[in-house]
C-alpha cells in the first residue's frame, strides 16, 4: 500500500504506499498481485521499491530534505465493498540534509507506538486515491544517538495512486510539529510546513509482484 497505496506516509508513508490498476465505476474493488493476476491475501506485506526524494518545507523555519524513503503496510483485508484497509507498520527517510538553524537531521521513522491507518479507492481507469490518518515520524538529529529530535505529525495525510507509471504521491501534505516530548527541540524543528513525496513501485513484499487496485 506504500506512504502506498503504504505513506506513509509518513509520513509517514509514506508515509505508506500503494500503486493502483485499472478500475471502473462499481461497488467492488480487490488488491490484485501482477503478474497473475491473483489476489492480495489479508495480512500481506506490501512494499515500495524506490522513491522520489522527500521534502518538508517549513516556511521561514527552512526545510527538510530526504533521498531516501522506504515504507511498509499490511493489509487488514483483501477486498472490500468500497476501498482497501491498511496499516502503516514502518517507514524510514534517510540520506537527508536540512535548512533548518542550529539542528541537523540525519533520519526520520515512523514514531514508535503509531500505527496510521491507510484507506485505498479506485476512482476511474487511471488510479485512485489514497488517505493515510494520524501519520506521526520522528526526525533524528545527528550526533545525538536518537536521544534528541524533531517529530512531525500529518491528521490527514491525501495521496493520489496513478496506474500507468505505478506511484503513490503526496503533495502539499498538511504537516504540524509535535512538541512536548522528552528529547524534542520545540521551536527549533519549526511549527508547521507542507510535505511532499512520490513512492514507486509498490510491491509484495519477498516477491516481484507490482500491487494493483480492480474495480469490478
Amino acid at each position: 500500500m506504500s506512504f502506498y497505496k503504504s505513506i506513509l506516509t509518513l509520513m509517514v508513508l509514506g508515509l505508506g504506499l500503494l500503486a493502483l490498476g485499472s478500475a471502473s465505476a462499481s461497488a467492488s474493488t480487490a488488491i490484485r498481485l501482477d503478474p497473475g493476476p491473483v489476489a492480495f491475501p489479508a495480512g500481506g506485506t506490501i512494499t515500495n521499491t524506490t522513491s522520489s526524494s522527500a521534502t518538508l518545507s517549513l516556511g521561514a523555519t527552512g526545510t527538510i530534505h530526504c533521498g531516501l524513503v522506504k515504507g511498509t503496510a499490511t493489509v487488514a483485508s483483501g477486498a472490500s465493498a468500497t476501498s482497501i484497509s491498511a496499516t502503516l507498520t514502518a517507514i524510514t527517510f534517510s540520506t537527508c540534509t536540512d535548512t533548518l538553524p542550529v539542528v541537523t537531521i540525519e533520519s526520520c521513522s515512523l514514531a514508535a507506538g503509531t500505527t496510521p491507518s491507510i484507506s485505498i479507492l479506485g476512482t476511474s481507469s487511471s488510479g485512485g486515491t489514497v488517505t493515510t490518518t494520524d501519520a506521526r515520524v520522528r526526525c533524528f538529529l545527528g550526533g545525538s544517538g536518537g536521544a534528541a529530535f524533531c517529530e512531525y505529525t500529518a491528521a490527514t495525510a491525501a495521496g493520489t495512486a496513478v496506474n500507468s507509471t505505478s506511484t503513490l504521491a503526496y503533495s502539499s501534505v498538511g504537516v504540524t510539529h509535535v512538541n512536548g516530548a522528552s528529547g524534542d527541540q520545540g521551536v527549533l524543528c519549526g511549527a508547521s510546513g507542507s510535505f511532499n513525496v512520490t513512492a514507486n513501485h509498490m510491491v509484495q513484499s519477498g516477491t516481484n509482484r507490482t500491487l494493483t487496485l480492480t474495480t469490478t
